[in-house]
């Protein structure tokens, strides 16, 4: 089989309902041990948040949730703000492979083997009124991922609402301490910002412009520093060259709030839907004329292991082979042969 085509999620109804129903049955799909018996928060050693929780049993879409609280939690190197998945050069193509074999895995649970994951043009909403985003055709179909939180943060409507088996069961706390939950998807969209009486507003086609501008992949110092210019520090939304920060990455995931806060923001299907859509962008950019290679390269500083061509990705749940060969971030620069978008018109 070719390549897969990835598809707007707003503008492809069957592309949508797809996506929900893989969501929806890895979710139902429990992870069981060697000796056949559901591994659980507490085979994880993962506390209840409160004594009323009990040990959940975690599921394969869980697993996706774990393992980007883990690579957030691991410092690359140790003590540094750059972690294996964020705030360094392999921000985009660590989620580049987590998106690839959530992919895989949402093929194989529906038996669809032609299934590709939808991204979410948030840029096309960010050119709506602030009043009006929030009510855009992502969150208001009654068939889609529902909307907004109610007065307790709660989605109550779509497929993922608290009236459906969707269920959350672990989150991390700003510490980046892990914790067992039961209960429904929280999401606060477009929410006050801090000191302001504003309330913060998605990202728009001209802010996308700006940053594909950018030749240059990143640069040193290699990390979210305003003072590492580059396409990668733009992307991820650190840079202050516009509205300032948060920006583009970064302002979605503050702009829905709630799951898409902490280091378990896989925990809200729509963290897919976003990075999708990054990850568009990045092809989008790779495609313009001009060098535009990833860097570092490979003999940098041991400094910028995990972040380096032919270093290891973060991957403690999926390898690429049962003998357990890693993948490496060499292997996510050009992966035409796996999938394409049926647009590239990231900016306009």
């Amino acid at each position: 089989m070719g390549a897969v085509v990835r598809k707007d999620v707003v503008k492809d109804p069957a592309a949508r309902a797809a996506f929900i129903d893989g969501v929806n049955g890895l979710k139902a799909e429990i992870v069981l041990s060697a000796q056949g018996q559901p591994v659980t928060t507490a085979t994880l050693g993962i506390a209840g948040a409160s004594p009323a929780v009990g040990p959940r049993p975690l599921s394969t879409y869980d697993v996706f949730v774990l393992w980007h609280y883990r690579t957030m939690m691991t410092a690359t190197p140790s003590g540094a703000a750059r972690n294996a998945a964020h705030q360094g050069p392999v921000f985009l193509p660590w989620h580049r492979l987590m998106l690839m074999l959530l992919e895989a895995n949402i093929a194989r649970v529906l038996g669809r083997p032609e299934f590709g994951l939808p991204y979410w043009d948030w840029a096309h909403d960010g050119e709506l009124p602030p009043d009006a985003q929030p009510e855009a055709d992502l969150w208001t179909d009654p068939d889609g991922i529902g909307g907004d939180g109610d007065g307790n943060g709660e989605v109550q409507d779509g497929k993922f609402g608290a009236g459906t088996a969707f269920r959350v069961a672990v989150v991390s706390d700003r510490a980046g301490n892990l914790f067992a939950v039961d209960r429904p998807l929280r999401r606060r969209l477009r929410s006050v910002r801090p000191q302001s009486t504003q309330r913060w507003r998605l990202p728009t086609k001209a802010a996308v412009g700006a940053t594909l501008n950018a030749t240059r992949y990143d640069g040193d110092p290699w990390d979210s520093d305003s003072r590492t210019s580059g396409f990668r520090n733009g992307v991820e939304g650190w840079q202050q060259s516009l509205a300032g920060p948060p920006n583009l990455h970064n302002l979605v995931h503050v702009w829905i709030g709630g799951d898409m806060g902490p280091a378990t923001s896989p925990n809200d299907p729509v963290f897919y839907l976003n990075h999708c859509n990054v990850d568009r962008i990045w092809a989008a950019w790779q495609a313009m004329p001009g060098n535009r290679d990833y860097l570092p390269g490979d003999t940098a500083s041991a400094t910028l292991f995990r972040h380096r061509p032919s270093d290891p990705l973060l991957s403690p749940f999926f390898q690429r082979d049962a003998q357990g060969t890693p993948w490496l971030v060499k292997d996510m620069f050009d992966v035409s042969a796996r999938y394409t978008y049926d647009s590239l018109a990231v900016a306009g």
